[in-house]
């Protein structure tokens, strides 16, 4: 099915309207730009610091989960559970975007007791998306959060990262597929591959290549590079060292 957006409405005669946009609507289109995580931009956008006690303080600030945006424009206290006597926890702080109660709030994700304790698991999921942007170490005998078991999490991307940038990744298969092809299509007669590298269609692929380097991997681009120069320098030589470089830019493939 075709999608297209956004368009004003028109109404029918009976005054209703011949298009609706939904949250998600939009939340589909944002998503497809902005990525995910804590805006950098002050430093101390949701930093979660010690309220030297038992509770923590989260800064004001914004994020972004799955196209929704979240933003908290004062400082927000947040309360910490009682230690243990005897055993320690992980707590770790989220943005929880829960799609159910259709808001995003920042949340303690209480952790279990244990000697070796660790945060529990973020939930993604149909019902709700979290962002984790710090730890929490509860010692056993704890009365207050010291600022040194606050582990912040903002810049890690596994569990939060930060919008740096609207677009972060581009995927390269189907370049890697057409280089693939074009080497398959012109590589299978040798000879013919000699004869003809340095000429028309030898400039067409050092001109193609050229304009998508830049963007493969480096440990890739380098590799291909490197291969396409030793058949440079081979070219008219012998035929079964030129069939086995050209193998060799199939396997970086």
């Amino acid at each position: 099915m075709e999608h297209s957006s956004f368009f004003n409405a028109k109404l029918s005669d009976d005054g209703t309207p011949d298009r609706v946009y939904t949250a998600e609507n939009y939340a589909n289109y944002f998503s497809s730009f902005i990525g995910n995580g804590v805006f950098p931009n002050p430093s101390t956008n949701l930093q979660v610091c010690s309220n030297e006690d038992m509770f923590i303080k989260v800064s004001p600030g914004k994020a972004w989960i799955n196209g929704y945006m979240y933003y908290n424009d004062s400082d927000l206290i947040l309360k910490i559970d009682p230690a243990d006597g005897v055993l320690k926890r992980i707590d770790r702080i989220v943005l929880r975007l829960d799609f159910l109660n259709r808001e995003i709030t920042s949340i303690v994700k209480k952790g279990e007791f244990n000697s070796s304790p660790i945060g529990k698991s973020l939930q993604r999921d149909a019902n709700a998306y979290e962002l984790c942007i710090a730890e929490i170490l509860v010692n056993n005998g704890d009365i207050s959060i010291k600022q040194s078991n606050i582990t912040d999490t903002r810049l890690n991307s596994d569990v939060c990262g930060i919008v740096t940038q609207t677009v972060k990744t581009i995927d390269t298969t189907t370049l890697f597929k057409k280089l693939e092809g074009y080497i398959d299509e012109r590589g299978k007669d040798v000879e013919g591959w000699v004869a003809n590298a340095t000429t028309q269609w030898g400039k067409e692929f050092n001109t193609w290549f050229d304009s998508i380097k830049d963007i493969l991997d480096g440990d890739v681009a380098g590799a291909l590079a490197n291969r396409i120069t030793l058949i440079e320098k081979e070219l008219g030589a012998n035929k079964s060292t030129l069939k086995s470089n050209i193998n060799a830019i199939r396997e970086v493939l």
